[in-house]
């Protein structure tokens, strides 16, 4: 099934943000905080994004991104 992690919530309380592998890869994704409109915010092609953290503004995500897929 789909895994959701991460979900942090815009600063005005509007939008929702998450680590998605809804498109097999995992992703940055946004969406309505009544749950409609969600779109992908980055679109990786492989595996690798890691602890995403929101600014205190809500002006921008920061997170880690492994490409090399090392364990």
């Amino acid at each position: 099934g789909v895994k959701v992690t991460a979900t942090q919530v815009s600063v005005d309380g509007r939008t929702l943000y998450f680590v998605s592998d809804r498109t097999d890869t995992p992703n940055i994704w946004k969406m309505s905080a009544d749950g409609s409109g969600a779109a992908a915010v980055t679109t990786f092609t492989s595996d690798g994004i890691r602890y995403p953290q929101m600014t205190r503004d809500g002006r921008a995500i920061f997170f880690e991104y492994d490409s090399m897929n090392l364990l």
